[in-house]
């Protein structure tokens, strides 16, 4: 028996069922954590940058309000510290229009990584992997996806 055979045989009988029984739930766990880690990663620098736009957004238009608000005070005419309020007004509720999209965005991504953290669950716990080994080949599949195992380079070519 030669030395490929010999490790052929040895991953069918011996490591094969023990890494399906014990190895491979490990890694899917990890493969689970790895994932969630990395959808939580984004979703922060997400969420920090609409924080630090939507902030920006609405201090702007603020500071619209407050200097319509000072030219109605200092306007002589009646009507025209009328129409300085109105802008006033409309950059205030411009503003607040700003602070609840941020809130309506910031809920919608939450939901956003919840849903893809539960497809990502689902596609790992429903993955078996299986491994196929032919005369001179070996192939593993993991869910729908396979790949073509290199063979084991043999000790005296080396």
């Amino acid at each position: 028996m030669g030395l490929f055979d010999g490790i052929k045989r040895f991953l069918v009988e011996m490591f094969w069922p023990w890494f399906r029984e014990y190895a491979w739930p490990f890694f899917k766990r990890h493969f689970l954590e790895i994932i969630d880690f990395i959808i939580d990663f984004f979703k922060a620098k997400v969420k920090e940058y609409m924080a630090k736009k939507s902030q920006a957004r609405e201090f702007d238009a603020s500071q619209k309000a407050n200097e319509a608000e000072q030219n109605a005070r200092e306007a002589n005419d009646p009507s025209e510290a009328e129409k300085y309020r109105a802008i006033a007004q409309i950059w205030r509720e411009v503003a607040e229009n700003y602070r609840r999209d941020y809130e309506d965005l910031k809920h919608k991504m939450e939901a956003m990584a919840e849903e893809a953290k539960q497809k990502a669950k689902e596609t790992v716990k429903d993955s078996d992997v299986k491994a196929e080994f032919s005369n001179t080949d070996a192939t593993l599949i993991i869910g729908d996806k396979s790949i073509r195992l290199p063979a084991p380079t043999d000790s005296k070519t080396n």
